[in-house]
Parts: C-alpha cells; structure tokens; sequence
C-alpha cells in the first residue's frame, strides 16, 4: 500500500540501497548511499529517520538514547497444536511464571505461541521444543506435536535523548522502543509520522518554520516518554519474577478472571481505558501550536483531538470526520459566522460551515485532527486566526 501510495505521486523508492554517511549543516543534510551502482551522495533540506531501533540516522546525526534493558525474554513460536481451543479468538493465560499467549495466526504454522520467561530460560526452550512446558504452565489444553520456527528476544526500553537534531528528525522505533505490552509501538510511530509529515510539507509557507517544526519534538516526545512508562509497568506485571508480580499473576488473575466478562460489558469501565491504549486521550493544551480564544464550555479546546459527530453542511447531513479527511487544514465556522478574509484561502486551507451549529465559532483543525484554534469568528479575531493560519504556513 505505502509502495503504491508513493508511485502514484511519483515518488521513485531507491530499493538496496543504504545509508553510509551522514554531513550536517545549518539548513540541510547531505547523505551518502550504497546502492547497486556503487556510491553517490544527495543532499535533503531535511532526513527522517524511520530506520528502526538501531537505525543509522539516529547514530550519524550524534542523538543519543536512554535506555533500560529488561532481564525477561520474550519467546516466539510458530507450533502445530493437537488442541481444543477455539481458532478465532486470543487465548491468555497468566501464572507465575510469566504470560503466554495463543492464537491460531502463525505465518510459518498453524498456532502462534508468544511468552515471557525468566533470562536464559528462552534458550533452553528452543534448544529442546519444550515450549509444551509453556503451556503446561499457563494450564492451556494442548499438546506442540511440531514447532516450524522459533526465537527469542531481549527488550529494552529505550528512548532518543532529542527528535531533533538540525535537519534529521527521528521518528518510530528510532525515536522509542518499549516492550509490546500494551500493544502502543506502532500507534505511537504512525502517529510521529503523521504529525511530523503535515508540518514538514507546510513549513516552506510558514512564517516561523523553526517553530512549526520544533513543535513535533514538543508534542511527540513527551507523548512516547508517557508511553514507554506505560508499556514498562505492564510487562513488568506481565513477566516479572519477583514475589508480588508473581503473586498478581499466579494468584490474583485466577481469582479475578470470573469478574472479567462483567467488567467489559461495562462502558463506563472499559471505554477510558481504550481510549488511553489507543491514543484518543493525547492532547496538546498549551502547546506552540495550540491557540484558545474561545469561551469556556462544552466543545473541544485548541490541543484536542477534534471528536466526530453529525453536521449539516450545504444541506446535507456527513461526519465531521469525513469532512476533514483530506489533506491540509481545515476551518469549522458556525452558521453565524463572518467568513475569512479572502486573502487567507490557499490550496491547503479548506472551509465549511455547519449550518446546524448557531453562533460565531470557529476550530481551525490541523491536518492530524487536533484543534489548533479556537475563538469566535468576529471581525476583531480574525487577526489572531490569521496569525495561527501564517504560523502553521497556510496563508
């Protein structure tokens, strides 16, 4: 999908081809590559890199990380079970050993067995198949009458000391990397990619491009540092051998799992704690990009992520989501309100008015979602909405 999505905008993809130096300077950055035809160099006003945990761009531009490594190992398998479990759904089971997980999406087998385990302990497990021990542990019925492929990993929680250094920004795992308890690694890369990729495409019209780009690095990283936290604390609940973790797992879990099914049929109880995993309660109150003159009140604030809802635009009723699906930024205005001066509309500004909505409002929405103004829509605050609009590189 990316691979079409950048052919179709006529972007070529150097395939085999590796990044070998890396020269600063105070506005740009000239690579050196490797690639089938031997070296060349090209120079980039900026590189991000999206290379991975121990991705060069990180290394060539000086940034580094702090970093934790865990004594657990995670353990991978792809088994075929003589077993009774269901197909279509995950199966866990917590004891004091650690976690395992099975579900029947194995790329190699028919089953894919995940598990934490104590240091060493992994090796042991694929040196003799004994991933039946695994099992046995957690009390899943099964018996492992072939493993087609196996392996071990050692996580560390790592985070890069800066976004940004010069022209290169880290994004991604080369940006943080966590344990995958919690299921946050590629939300959190898809959504640096998402907010670094709008305000790189804009700073070349903005008034303050340094601002504008700096914003990512302000925006991103607390978000990641919040996150691996997160991530840490579980998979320590997940797999930690001392005595409470433990305890948690091999007594607790068992005595609480009748409970489970009760709780998740309660929204009130379960929806918080979704919206956190899946990133609904990021927001960026107070940021560089985050401009609130509205009155308080109901409604989302400059730094929140714009909720959808039904609208009435040039009489048709559509989400609002859908309204701001496209590319650049958009301007949501109440019925009521005067329109913008003319001199403000440009390519990547889009405006709409909900007809259904009275009053003087108006969001302007960034291209991630989130609300980057908030005032009234008069005359006398079109001078700070054009301000945020200059800012942001649409006007």
């Amino acid at each position: 999908m990316l691979a079409d999505g950048v052919a179709a905008r006529g972007i070529p993809v150097a395939h085999g081809t590796e990044l070998v130096g890396l020269a600063l300077g105070a506005d740009r950055a000239t690579a050196e590559l490797a690639g089938p035809r031997g070296r060349r160099t090209t120079t980039a006003t900026h590189v991000v890199g999206c290379d991975g945990s121990e991705g060069r761009v990180r290394v060539l531009a000086g940034v580094g990380t702090s970093e934790t490594r865990y004594r657990q190992e995670i353990v991978l398998a792809d088994v075929e079970l003589d077993t009774d479990l269901a197909p279509g759904v995950a199966h866990v089971a917590a004891g004091r050993r650690g976690v395992v997980f099975v579900f029947a999406l194995g790329e190699q087998a028919s089953w894919r067995v995940l598990g934490t385990c104590r240091p060493g302990e992994g090796a042991d497990l694929a040196a003799r198949g004994a991933l039946q021990g695994l099992l046995d542990a957690g009390g899943l019925a099964g018996c492992v009458t072939e493993v087609a492929w196996h392996t071990r990993l050692r996580l560390a929680r790592r985070l890069a000391t800066s976004y940004r250094s010069g022209p290169v920004f880290l994004a991604g795992d080369a940006a943080h990397t966590h344990s995958p308890a919690a299921a946050q690694g590629m939300n959190l890369g898809l959504q640096d990619a998402l907010n670094l990729g709008w305000k790189l495409a804009l700073a070349p019209t903005s008034s303050e491009p340094d601002r504008l780009l700096d914003s990512y690095v302000t925006e991103r990283r607390p978000i990641a540092r919040i996150s691996t936290a997160l991530t840490d604390q579980v998979f320590r609940g997940e797999s930690s051998p001392a005595l409470p973790a433990a305890l948690l797992r091999g007594v607790g879990a068992p005595l609480a799992a009748p409970l489970l099914p009760v709780v998740l049929r309660r929204r009130t109880l379960v929806a918080p704690a979704m919206r956190l995993l899946s990133g609904l309660t990021v927001r960026h109150r107070g940021g560089p990009l985050s401009l609130d003159e509205g009155p308080r009140g109901a409604g989302p604030r400059a730094g929140d992520r714009l909720p959808d809802r039904d609208a009435v635009v040039d009489g048709r009723r559509v989400r609002v989501h859908d309204l701001v699906a496209t590319p650049g930024v958009h301007l949501l205005l109440g019925r009521d309100t005067p329109p913008p001066p003319r001199d403000v509309t440009r390519r990547a500004l889009t405006v709409h008015v909900l007809e259904d909505r009275p009053g003087t409002a108006v969001l302007a929405v960034r291209p991630d979602g989130y609300v980057g103004y908030r005032g009234r829509g008069d005359d006398a605050a079109h001078a700070t909405l054009r301000a945020w609009l200059d800012r942001v590189g649409v006007v």
